[in-house]
Formats: structure tokens, C-alpha cells, sequence
């Protein structure tokens, strides 16, 4: 993700159409969807100041439902705060946050 690609469910959506996606299934495999960028895409802002990646987060949260594959989203501190802050709702569709503590 960035700030050109803040919409998730259409990434996934395109990655599930890929060739790589389709051979995966085919074969059987198990897949699990790695997001990256988050912290990106949360800087593009609509007209009322608010993050378009997170309001599509927070509005799309059912559809995620449908990948039917664990989806890991790496982010920051900060972004994620930033969700606590614009998208709570998104909340009631995760189900585990893990937190790391790492060193620049």
C-alpha cells in the first residue's frame, strides 16, 4: 500500500485474480496475505481531513471477510493509533494485534 493505493480490499482483490494466487490455490497451498504500507496510505486525507485508507478500513471491514485467508497488517505505532482514532470499528473484525518493540 500507499498513498496512490490507500483501498486494502482492492489490493486484495487484485492479488486473489493474480496467476500466483491462482496456482497457490491449485496446488492446495495455505495463504496468508502480508500487508505493507499501511503507514503510507494512511497520509492520503479526504476533504474532511480524515485518512482515506482508514475510513475504507473502517467501512469495508465485513468484505475482508471474504479473502477467507488470514490477512497480517504491519504498521507502526502511530498508525495504529491512528485506527484507535479514526476507525474503531475496524477493531471488531480483527481479532489478535501483536505488538513488537524494535530498534531503528
Amino acid at each position: 500500500m500507499n498513498e496512490e493505493s490507500a483501498d486494502l480490499f482492492q489490493l486484495l482483490d487484485e492479488a486473489k485474480r493474480s496467476d500466483l494466487y491462482n496456482s497457490i490455490i491449485k496446488e492446495s497451498k495455505k495463504v496468508t496475505f502480508f500487508v505493507f504500507g499501511l503507514d503510507q496510505a494512511v497520509r492520503k486525507k479526504n476533504v474532511n481531513g480524515k485518512s482515506v485508507a482508514l475510513f475504507l478500513l473502517n467501512m469495508m471491514r465485513e468484505k475482508f471477510l471474504e479473502t477467507k485467508h488470514p490477512i497480517l497488517i504491519w504498521i507502526n505505532s502511530a498508525s495504529l493509533n491512528l485506527i484507535y482514532k479514526e476507525a474503531q470499528d475496524f477493531f471488531s473484525w480483527r481479532t489478535t494485534i501483536f505488538e513488537f518493540d524494535s530498534k531503528k
